[in-house]
């Protein structure tokens, strides 16, 4: 039987005998941490079920925990191991759980718990997320871990592996979608040995700055929990860890939990699943520094509060419709020791809190089961067709006017470009490992397009077919959109079509499949509708001759011309000097049409950082254009000063030309912003559209 948190936890006393581990240079008279802990109620777990001829599919029920335990061991010694460990460890003891995931578990803090774990009773799977290297003969804070650790006395380790939470998830230390870090996820695939019974407890930690790195990783995960239910059929699955990402923020009404619903698609919050709850609220501690565990406590009165009106971080999900929960709680056990003849007052063990609770697997399936209501920006029709559905009868194919890119290598003769032929030719990826890569189709219109339809037609059943398929669509190449649902399985030779409730005026449309195993082959993709002539002058039309910082360089000014919000133009002057009040403009930026053009308006946008950065907006900036292109001869077709233009990353603006004149040469020249610097990711002409 499962005993509740509550009935191992031991009586607090004044006097604790000290404790075993041994100390660390310089930090004599540490003592056993006093646990202080809100009451928790008593939880009526099922019977035990021994006797019962096991099956895969009779229930399980499990103690579930995740802890990140904060990387830094070494700015100030009350966060070292030798004392923030033998505090966790008082509380794996108290709690009990069958299976923990751990959160930056960096080389020492790894090197800790193999030891005072394997004491008490556990092992741990799971490599570090910088090259994929784990072991005792390793030290240091980087190469953080997300492992997860098991109670060996009951349960047998049936399977475990680490992956990455990018394009090419087999790749070592691979990073994709601008995330910040290197992000890994880690599993055991765990047998009961008195029931026979299975559950699988993957760990993660999600990127902390690009919400993009967020979610996709999250389809990377989905991809990996479909792989271990196809192996071992109908069993529990868990996934918990820092999601770096909120389920609601009372500040912000306009915030969109884009990664929790993304999660909550097809797994189960185990706080919205509990018929009792213990402590609820955020799991972030705030002590957040050396100096906030230096500062400690004054007295045994003081004690940090969770957050009942804010939203945890870290999360513990169950496979959707499989599981109840008895019970739930943020872990805000804190500790008072002595430390160099100081006491420490009623410390966290981290900058987190952990997250318990106790799950029954009481109808464990091998298939995946979706509610995608709260991800669906675009509710749209999937239907699988031989023919052209009729509400696209009539409407044109736009494919000439798209580019399409993908993140992956083609393979052999099937080259990306042939997906949009509409004919037999395949398009098809090469992917390292045996699979699980991540599929990016990226079509790109010359000009918005009204898009009333879009069509998937799979290769025959002789090649490998990618799965998982989703489309999105966006404005700026950065920031994507959902339409329709996900179609978990694409049979072979089959069109797919995805027809919106409403029209979708766009620009880039992305084709996903989150699951591609090596030499996955397609045939064709097409989109329906009809093009928005914005009378924008094609990139591929304008010549560029010379500019500030060398075209070519990682931040040059062809950067603007691109196509591409991800890179931009980026010059800084006075480096060593004050910005003077009346600064030297920057060099121009000089280029030429194909043919001679009226630009009647113009837009710019701004970089990835200029949030942070907002002294890189310029002060001023002309636009200058020429009919011959020799000196002398360029007139001023626009000059803005002081734009007051905001500082939100990649937010476009239009700037419109007074009196629009016809010319083939142009210049333009910005003047530095308050800070020496100017940037912009993109910049775009256009004629009148009559």
């Amino acid at each position: 039987m499962h005993a509740s948190p509550h009935a191992t936890t031991p009586s607090v006393t004044t006097q604790t005998p000290p404790i075993t581990t041994a100390a660390t240079t310089n930090q004599p008279n540490v003592t056993t941490p006093v646990i202080t802990t809100p009451a928790v109620p008593t939880v009526t777990t099922p019977a035990d079920t021994t006797d019962i001829k096991p099956t895969l599919q009779d229930p399980i029920s499990v103690k579930l925990m995740t802890f990140n335990l904060r990387y830094d061991t070494t700015s100030h010694p009350c966060m070292s191991t030798a004392v923030r460990g033998a505090q966790l460890m008082e509380v794996i003891k108290k709690y009990a759980p069958d299976s923990v995931s751990f959160c930056e578990a960096t080389n020492d803090w790894m090197k800790y718990l193999r030891v005072e774990m394997k004491k008490l009773g556990y092992e741990g799977v799971g490599v570090g997320r910088d090259s994929g290297a784990t072991g005792d003969h390793l030290s240091g804070t980087g190469n953080e871990h997300s492992p997860v650790f098991y109670r060996t006395d009951k349960y047998e380790l049936l399977d475990s592996d680490t992956f990455w939470l990018s394009v090419t998830p087999a790749q070592k230390g691979s990073v994709s979608w601008n995330s910040a870090c290197k992000r890994v996820c880690s599993y055991a695939v765990l047998k009961d040995k008195k029931s026979g019974s299975i559950y699988a407890h993957l760990g993660t930690h999600l990127d902390h700055k690009s919400i993009q790195a967020q979610y996709n990783g999250v389809m990377v995960i989905e991809t990996y929990i479909k792989a271990i239910l196809e192996e071992y059929g109908n069993i529990g699955i868990a996934l918990s860890g820092d999601l770096n990402c909120v389920r609601f923020d009372e500040s912000n009404p306009s915030y969109v939990p884009t990664t929790y619903n993304t999660v909550a698609a097809f797994m189960d919050d185990s706080r919205d699943l509990a018929k009792e709850k213990g402590v609820d609220g955020a799991s972030w501690s705030g002590f957040q520094s050396p100096t906030d565990w230096a500062q400690g406590h004054v007295s045994m009165n003081d004690k940090p509060a969770v957050d009942t009106t804010s939203s945890p971080i870290d999360y513990i999900f169950l496979q959707k419709g499989t599981a109840t929960v008895s019970y739930y709680t943020i872990v805000d056990d804190v500790f008072t020791f002595d430390y160099n003849g100081k006491t420490w007052y009623n410390h966290p063990i981290s900058d987190h809190y952990g997250v318990y609770c106790e799950a029954t697997f009481t109808t464990p399936s091998n298939k995946l089961t979706y509610n995608e209501d709260k991800i669906i920006v675009y509710p749209a029709e999937i239907t699988v067709s031989d023919t052209l559905p009729k509400a696209l009868e009539g409407v044109a194919t736009l494919n000439e006017n798209l580019t399409v890119s993908s993140g992956l290598p083609s393979q052999n003769s099937a080259k990306i470009e042939n997906v949009l032929l509409n004919d037999d030719s395949q398009a098809g990826v090469y992917v390292t490992g045996r699979k699980h890569g991540y599929w990016e189709i990226i079509l790109t219109a010359k000009d918005p397009s009204e898009i009333k339809g879009i069509s998937v037609t799979t290769a025959d059943a002789s090649v490998v077919l990618p799965q998982m398929l989703r489309i999105f669509v966006s404005d700026n190449g950065t920031d994507w959109s959902r339409v329709g649902g996900t179609v978990a399985e694409p049979t072979a030779s089959s069109t797919y079509y995805i027809i919106p409730e409403q029209p979708i005026t766009t620009t880039y449309v992305k084709v996903l499949f989150s699951d591609t195993d090596h030499g996955a082959k397609l045939v064709n993709v097409s989109l329906f509708g009809e093009i928005k002539k914005t009378g924008r002058i094609d990139n591929a039309d304008i010549t560029l001759i010379s500019g500030p910082n060398e075209a070519g360089s990682k931040e040059g000014y062809d950067k603007m011309f691109d196509d591409n919000t991800s890179t931009k133009f980026y010059i800084r002057l006075y480096k060593d000097a004050e910005v003077p009040a009346n600064p030297d403009p920057v060099g121009a930026i000089c280029f030429l049409t194909k043919n001679p053009t009226t630009i009647a308006s113009y837009t710019l946008t701004n970089a990835n950082d200029t949030a942070s950065f907002s002294g890189r907006i310029p002060r001023k900036w002309t636009l200058y254009g020429s009919v011959t292109g020799a000196e002398g001869s360029y007139e001023i077709i626009d000059e803005v000063a002081n734009p007051g233009i905001s500082t939100v990353n990649y937010e476009t603006f239009t700037f419109s030309v007074d009196t629009p004149k016809e010319f083939k040469y142009y210049q333009l020249v910005f003047e530095v912003g308050k800070t020496g610097n100017v940037q912009f990711s993109e910049i775009a002409f256009f004629e009148s559209v009559k």
